[in-house]
């Protein structure tokens, strides 16, 4: 998935408001959320590094100086060196797994059905998932908020990115290479900024605490 590093134009929603306890974010919120989306992509990809030059001017454009530090130590470091870490951070520590689902659901059965009404919801509202990732993978999530908040607010997407992406801030730790774009978007999203010490619904319980996991109005059995 290539995010472009700037908006252009009116994003889908955008002068309706989502709902009463989550505003629409300005379009520097919704930059960054963009530029958080491209940065969680795989380093492997030729094009992530092609990209980071500018996704760096525009993290220092928007007053994010903090992203904008964590790139040039990317770009001065090891190519292979990072990919490794990504892999080791996000493939294989299932607190720091990059699918929404995986921290609301855990390993319960519950997560085949929410990930097929994640994607059925985003489809109804003309978002069509890339076929190489599952429907949750949390870059996309995020590009997703920030171009449709009104239909993101319809399943609290805004607020349960928020509590993910503030415990995976905290898993990761300050000193980790990843910490910066986490910690950052997650004081940007509604849930981290009214609660970021609350625990993610994975570890309360194995079920989801949101509209997701709900009877299929075409299921009549």
């Amino acid at each position: 998935m290539h995010v472009p590093p700037h908006l252009s134009g009116s994003p889908h929603g955008a002068s309706h408001g989502g709902d009463a306890t989550s505003p629409p974010p300005g379009r520097r919120i919704r930059r960054l959320y963009l530029l958080t989306a491209a940065l969680l992509q795989y380093p492997g990809d030729p094009d992530f590094w092609a990209d980071l030059p500018s996704l760096r001017d525009q993290a220092l454009r928007d007053g994010w100086p903090e992203l904008a530090r964590c790139v040039d130590r990317w770009l001065a470091g090891d190519a292979l060196a990072l990919a490794r870490v990504y892999v080791e951070s996000f493939d294989l520590h299932p607190g720091c797994a990059l699918y929404l689902t995986a921290h609301e659901c855990g390993e319960s059965r519950d997560r085949g059905h929410a990930l097929w009404l994640l994607h059925h919801q985003l489809q109804s509202r003309g978002w069509e998932p890339e076929l190489r990732e599952l429907p949750d993978f949390v870059p996309a999530l995020l590009e997703y908020i920030a171009m449709d908040w009104e239909g993101a607010c319809q399943i609290q997407l805004p607020h349960r990115l928020g509590r993910v992406l503030a415990a995976i801030a905290e898993t990761l730790g300050t000193g980790h290479p990843y910490a910066p774009p986490f910690q950052l978007t997650a004081a940007h999203l509604p849930a981290a900024a009214a609660n970021p010490t609350s625990p993610t619904p994975a570890q309360v319980d194995n079920t989801v605490p949101y509209p997701l996991l709900v009877t299929d109005p075409d299921d009549t059995g």
